[in-house]
């Protein structure tokens, strides 16, 4: 493992944000706000190098509209539909965040790509009708095959959402 010269930003959705979300699909099953660890449910950015969370969080208030329509635009591109009150304290009340200081890259080995999201849905990397990913939650089960829950398909329907773009 190698340490990498780039710092972490998780954005984990709140009340708020869901039920935004579940407003935009009201045909389909209603997220729930997740609990802090559960998997795939935050989002990671790399960000610069800071000296400390002070320094941080200067540079975060600075940019944080960046953050919050990044993830608006991950439901709807309809700017319209975005909420009228787009201020720190709204994105505060939208989402947890956390800044993490030390990343270490445990793939050192294979080279790091830069890759528009658009050439990543398209080269194959994640297809976007895919429905095969592995049940996290299954894999603390004691009557589970190796392959950890069912064999790395999920019951779970939650990402059928239309509207959600598959990152």
């Amino acid at each position: 493992m190698r340490l990498i010269n780039r710092h972490v930003l998780l954005l984990c959705p709140r009340q708020p944000m869901i039920d935004w979300v579940n407003k935009l699909a009201p045909d389909t099953e209603p997220l729930k706000v997740p609990t802090p660890f559960d998997h795939d449910q935050a989002s990671v950015y790399l960000v610069p190098e800071f000296e400390d969370v002070e320094d941080f969080l200067d540079w975060f208030k600075e940019g944080y509209a960046e953050f919050f329509e990044d993830e608006l635009y991950e439901w709807s591109e309809d700017e319209s539909l975005f909420p009228k009150d787009m201020s720190f304290e709204a994105f505060q009340a939208w989402f947890m965040f956390s800044y993490q200081g030390l990343v270490l890259d445990a793939a050192s080995d294979i080279p790091l790509e830069h890759v528009e999201e658009d050439d990543f849905f398209d080269s194959g990397h994640i297809d976007d009708n895919s429905t095969d990913f592995y049940d996290f939650e299954d894999l603390d089960d004691d009557d589970d095959d190796e392959k950890g829950g069912n064999g790395g398909e999920s019951d779970d329907d939650d990402d059928d959402n239309p509207n959600r773009k598959k990152r």
